[in-house]
């Protein structure tokens, strides 16, 4: 049998790894100047947070990871599991990525995105 016919994973394995992949809640503020996109991470760690941003969407990464530890008589249980986040937002209208900031604070990420300039009217003297 050729190798491209091999199904090195079954619809049962997929299935496994899009349980253990989450989308964050979003919300998108908008004020004169600015986007603000808020993203509910909870148990998220800060250093396995990636944001990539383009000039109409954002796409965030993070991992949480819980550990579990019981301990009965004279043994330790200890277990570990990693889940993922993962969402593609688009935008609304464009922005500037190169001025965007980010910060995240308490399983919170707010991405603060200027909205791209299209001019602007001169008024005539």
């Amino acid at each position: 049998m050729p190798v491209w016919n091999i199904d090195f994973y079954d619809e049962k394995t997929l299935r496994e790894f899009k349980k253990r992949m989450l989308e964050p809640l979003i919300s998108i503020e908008d004020s004169a100047d600015f986007l603000i996109l808020t993203a509910d991470l909870p148990k998220a760690r800060k250093e396995s947070i990636e944001v990539n941003i383009a000039a109409n969407s954002i796409e965030i990464k993070a991992e949480m990871r819980e550990e579990h530890k019981v301990k009965l008589w004279n043994s330790l249980r200890r277990e570990i599991s990693f889940t993922h986040y993962h969402k593609v937002i688009p935008l609304p209208l464009e922005i500037v990525p190169d001025k965007a900031k980010v910060r995240f604070i308490n399983g919170i990420l707010e991405i603060k995105l200027p909205k791209k300039s299209h001019g602007r009217k001169i008024k005539l003297e």
